[in-house]
């Protein structure tokens, strides 16, 4: 190499070193102005800290936190007096008789000295108590004359408090100013010392019993609202873990036709499979016979179905003796016995719930008769402990019973849909996957338009409940859109050709996407517009519930719900009509992309606000705090549990792949043994934080120790404060240990 190109990349090698720190520079000088802006905005001021009013309260606030009152003694109240008067003026002291004091080394017991014993109002005097018990709780009162003289609570000016504590001495030496009370001059003041002196044994205080009480509620609180949530968030954590929704594909055809059966039977199950759990309810719950009768008329059915299944199995079974091929008959019997058997589950649900409802105000009642009316032993208090328990078994029946009762509509209609969607799978799947050519487009459009009617009408009747939610119709339209002007792009490209194997190059790729967004925003607008969604966001008013007519014919819909279906149609009719039934959805990436924006808006609302809404439509109380509790840890947990889902070894999932094993059995065997001890981390992880965030819940009204917290500090009771911070520190630091310990022993 030569000199001049050495040279020449010494200059390059010190222009780059130049330029480097001339970067460097620049961030620190951008750093520094964001910094100090940072710290304008949030409007950081060092001198109010220092101002010795707000020390001297903070110095109080903290003492009083660090000094609960988690014992009590009972305290016998003695007083002390001592004599004082009052004159115009310090001269007439002379010429008035001074109360003499009383001389502590001669005086049996505690005594009260002032000096002076003669000054005029607004003077500082001297309080002195001698020969007192040391440690002694004590308040200073001024007593004017008269009869009916009410007496007032007195400052002392070294402590700024009213209560002091005599020293180990027994003695106590303090200085107050003399009150200004209209006509006392030249009359006889009493000053009178207060000494609580305790007696008896020491015990828990009021309020360490109270907040033992609440922390136990709070621990319980969070309890129920952990495991509520853990099995929501588990399901839907699947569905929003990526490596495993990215391999669901689903063919057009088998889509569309399950979305249509599925909404169908949702409908059928809704209005009418529901009054078979209805009945079933009635029976359980004894409205249609008697207790035992109940219970009879609930197991016979069972039994009468149970037989029906078996009769229709053995007599298919002989027909399959006579023709083993007829898969006729292999399909009615499989249709016979799904729809026997949701039948069945409806009813035995409803069953259970008419039971649990039954059952629960039964062991309610059992509970109630077994309660003490007074507790004054340790006996009736272990049966007061069990009545309740048990009050609480039934409580808990109950509620389940009728969550059942509540949720029968739902539960029909979808126990229905499903079971319709799979019949339809086993009927109509074989014939669906060898359509091709002009007829699996033409059908395709039909479903298609059918499945986006319904969807579009789904999400515009849910967006009818606020108006923020009524962006959600325009955007899925515009979904739709752009798929159609993708798809329609890649038609006109020569895009749906076999790709190389090099794969598509990058040009068609943003070209693609391109097409994609301008389909998007167009469609999107168009709804925007046609449903006026822009009033609604403006004025905060939702559409009117106008019904809507077709041909004359009043519709089980709205004006702005039909609206949407029709857009849906035309849009789900094209898209469908061009892929056709052939065509491959990625069922998995919409599963895990509406699971994880989902989560992700839920996690985002903090639980302060989802207990204020709670508050507001069940009453102060735990149970807000429970529902608010829950909602945040399902979205909580569901992201913490697909993320470890998403980090879990592959190999087991591709081993059973190869073995041709599905995506069920997959998850069961693959994906849950590796995930369950770090669920279980998780979950004791969320217990404890559930009984911190309790705390915050209770100060808008969500029950627990937060609102007893709340009260404390609004009352400035600092040391019944410090108590619950207390018993908070302490319950958190047990979780915390119990989870390392069940992690320690499950790694």
């Amino acid at each position: 190499m030569s000199e001049k190109q050495k040279n020449q990349e010494a200059l390059e090698k010190e222009t780059r070193n130049a330029l480097q720190r001339l970067l460097i520079v620049l961030l620190v000088a951008a750093g520094i102005f964001v910094y100090s802006y940072g710290w304008t905005v949030t409007e950081i001021d060092l001198a109010e800290p220092q101002e010795e009013q707000r020390q001297t309260n903070v110095t109080r606030a903290l003492r009083e936190l660090l000094s609960p009152r988690l014992f009590e003694q009972d305290r016998e109240v003695t007083q002390v007096d001592a004599s004082f008067i009052m004159v115009e003026d310090e001269a007439d002291c002379a010429t008035v008789d001074v109360p003499v004091q009383s001389d502590p080394a001669t005086a049996e017991g505690a005594v009260v000295v002032i000096e002076p014993a003669c000054t005029t109002s607004d003077a500082i005097i001297s309080v002195q108590l001698r020969n007192a018990d040391v440690g002694i709780d004590g308040r200073v009162r001024w007593i004017p004359p008269g009869e009916d003289a009410t007496a007032r609570p007195m400052e002392i000016i070294e402590t700024e408090r009213e209560d002091f504590v005599t020293d180990t001495n027994g003695e106590l030496t303090a200085t107050i100013e003399v009150p200004r009370i209209r006509g006392g001059e030249g009359e006889l003041h009493t000053v009178r010392v207060l000494l609580a002196i305790p007696v008896g044994q020491i015990t828990f205080s009021e309020t360490a019993s109270l907040v033992i009480d609440r922390m136990a509620q709070t621990i319980f609180m969070a309890l129920v609202a952990t495991t509520v949530a853990i099995p929501i968030a588990a399901f839907i954590s699947f569905f929003a873990a990526q490596n495993l929704m990215r391999r669901v594909r689903l063919s057009v055809g088998s889509l569309l036709m399950a979305v249509v059966l599925f909404a169908f039977g949702v409908w059928v199950g809704g209005q009418f499979i529901v009054y078979l759990g209805r009945l079933g309810l009635q029976i359980g719950r004894g409205d249609l016979f008697a207790p035992v009768g109940a219970l009879m008329a609930f197991v016979i059915p069972i039994v009468v179905l149970g037989a029906t299944v078996f009769v229709l199995s053995r007599l298919t079974s002989i027909s399959d003796d006579k023709d083993k091929n007829s898969q006729t008959t292999d399909m009615v019997r499989g249709m016979l016995n799904s729809v026997i058997t949701t039948l069945a589950l409806i009813f035995i649900i409803g069953a259970v719930g008419g039971l649990g409802i039954l059952g629960g105000e039964q062991i309610m009642i059992g509970g109630d008769e077994l309660r003490p009316a007074q507790v004054d032993s340790i006996a009736t208090g272990l049966n007061a402990a069990g009545a309740t328990l048990i009050w609480s078994v039934g409580n808990l029946l109950n509620i389940l019973g009728t969550l059942i009762e509540l949720f029968m509509p739902a539960i029909a209609g979808a126990l229905t849909g499903f079971t319709l969607a799979g019949i339809g799978a086993s009927v109509f799947g074989a014939q669906l996957r060898r359509m091709t050519g002009v007829p699996s487009h033409v059908l395709g459009a039909i479903l298609g338009a059918v499945s986006g009617a319904i969807l579009l009408a789904f999400v515009s009747g849910f967006a009818l409940w606020a108006a923020l939610l009524g962006i959600l119709p325009p955007l899925i339209a515009g979904i739709i859109g752009g798929s159609v002007t993708r798809q329609i792009f890649k038609r006109v490209s020569g895009g749906n050709q076999p790709a190389p194997a090099t794969g598509r190059s990058r040009t068609r790729r943003l070209l693609e996407l391109a097409s994609f967004i301008v389909g998007l925003v167009a469609v999107f607008m168009f709804m925007f517009d046609m449903l006026n969604i822009g009033r609604s966001l403006v004025d905060g008013t939702l559409p009117p519930q106008v019904p809507a007519t077709l041909f004359g014919i009043e519709l089980p819909l709205t004006v702005y719900m039909f609206r949407a279906a029709i857009v849906g149609a035309v849009l789900g009719g094209i898209s469908a009509g061009l892929s056709g039934l052939q065509g491959v959805f990625p069922l998995g990436n919409m599963l895990y992309n509406t699971s994880r924006t989902s989560l992700n808006i839920i996690r985002s609302i903090e639980p302060l606000i989802m207990g204020l809404v709670f508050v507001i439509w069940v009453g102060i109380g735990p149970f807000a705090g429970v529902l608010a509790l829950t909602l945040h840890s399902i979205a909580a947990l569901g992201k913490l549990y697909s993320e470890q889902i998403e980090n879990i070894d592959a190999g087991p999932i591709e081993a059973l792949e190869s073995t041709g094993a599905n995506q069920l059995q997959t998850i069961i065997y693959a994906v849950v043994p590796q995930i369950i001890p770090p669920y279980i981390a998780f979950t004791m992880y969320r217990w404890d934080i559930n009984v911190r965030m309790s705390t915050i819940i209770g100060f808008v009204g969500g029950g627990g120790i937060g609102l007893l917290l709340q009260q404390q500090i609004n009352l400035l009771r600092y040391r019944d404060a410090g108590v619950a911070v207390l018993a908070i520190a302490v319950v958190v630091s047990i979780l915390d240990y119990a989870s390392a310990s069940i992690r320690e022993r499950l790694t």
